[in-house]
This record gives C-alpha cells, structure tokens and sequence, in this order.
C-alpha cells in the first residue's frame, strides 16, 4: 500500500473516495463539521434526515455527482468525543477499512482535520490511520490459485491536513513526497513490528516473496 500525505484542501481531492470522520457531538444543530462548501452541505442533509447519528463505526456512503471532485465521501461515526481513545480509533478505522476495500476502492483519502479529537493529536491520529488501513484491510492471496482477479485491496492511501509537519520536522506542502520518517515514539512497538510486516507483504500481493 501506497501511503503519502498531501497538502491540499479536501474539496480539491479527486479520488475515488474520501473518509471524513464526526462525532456525535457533530450532529447537534449548529455544530462545528469541520468541513465548508459542498461537503458541508453533503453532511448536513444526511444528517437533517437522521440517517447518520455518528455512532462509533457507523458510516454512510454519499455520492457527490459532481458537487466535488471526488466520486464519494464516507462519513464515519467516531462516537462520542470525550471517548475517544488511540485504540478505539484504530479498530473503528480498521473496521472502515474492510468496508472501503470490499467496495473494491483502491484509492481513497483521509481527512486528518477531522480524525483529531480529544486529546489526539494530528501527528497521532496520521500514524493511527495508517495502521489501521494497512492491518485492518489486509486479506492474503498467497495460497489462493481461483479467482485472483476478484482479489480486492486497497493500494494507495492519501492523509489530508493542512500544513502537515513530518516527523523530521520538515515541512511537507502540496506533492508531498510518501512519508518516510520514524514513527511517532509513544506507538506500540509490537504494531507497529506488525505494521512494517504487513507493508512488506503487501507489496507484492500475488506471488510470495
């Protein structure tokens, strides 16, 4: 999988998909989204109807048909603000991922802006997605030799947030090269161990290394 992180505004994006993550506490009248323009009125009717109320792992599927660049956003339920926590975030991404895959999306964006909350911090809450993305989708075709064209996963992933600050301290702007640096240090060890497996073997997802 492809991971790099991009310094564009969200409205710009085109991709297949884009992930946008609200609490509950979004869905109160007048809330702060933390989305402007087409989004933002894409959000608020979906949740003016009721049929999204931003419980944790719920998520709704909206088609742009032009309004923005990208073909479709996935609005995730995060839960409640006050808990929100690095693991509970992780298993709810990781939960999207297998979702966003199974849709056959090989390409989709992730918006950081919305994904920091409480006490997490953008750095976090990038390291979170791509953990969750790269474990949670994970599906192996090793020993498989039928239907290898139906084999779905994710291949490129793109973290949005402005003015995003890499862990060397350079600043990344729009083109951003594929983030390369070190993790952040308070990541679990054993996954991030787990993590760098997972990369290795995905990237070649056919033939065994």
């Amino acid at each position: 999988m492809k991971l790099d992180v991009k310094n564009i505004r969200l409205a710009e994006a085109q991709l297949p998909l884009l992930l946008i993550g609200l609490t509950e506490e979004a869905m109160e009248k007048g809330a702060n989204l933390k989305l402007t323009g087409a989004m933002k009125k894409m959000a608020q009717g979906v949740i003016e109807l009721g049929d999204f109320k931003a419980t944790r792992g719920e998520h709704s599927l909206l088609y742009s048909i032009g309004k923005i660049k990208s073909e479709r956003i996935m609005l995730l339920g995060l839960g409640k603000r006050a808990e929100i926590t690095s693991d509970q975030l992780r298993a709810t991404l990781g939960g999207a991922s297998r979702v966003i895959r199974d849709l056959g999306v090989e390409k989709l964006g992730v918006s950081l802006h919305t994904l920091t909350q409480g006490e997490l911090s953008e750095e976090s809450a990038a390291e979170i997605v791509a953990e969750a993305f790269i474990m949670g989708s994970f599906s192996d075709p090793f020993h498989k030799t039928k239907d290898l064209d139906k084999f779905k996963a994710i291949k490129e992933l793109r973290e949005y947030r402005p003015r995003l600050m890499n862990y060397y301290g350079e600043r990344l702007g729009t083109g951003a090269k594929p983030y390369k640096g070190p993790r952040a240090a308070n990541i679990n060890p054993l996954s991030s161990m787990a993590a760098s497996f997972m990369i290795g073997l995905t990237q070649n997802p056919y033939t065994p290394a």
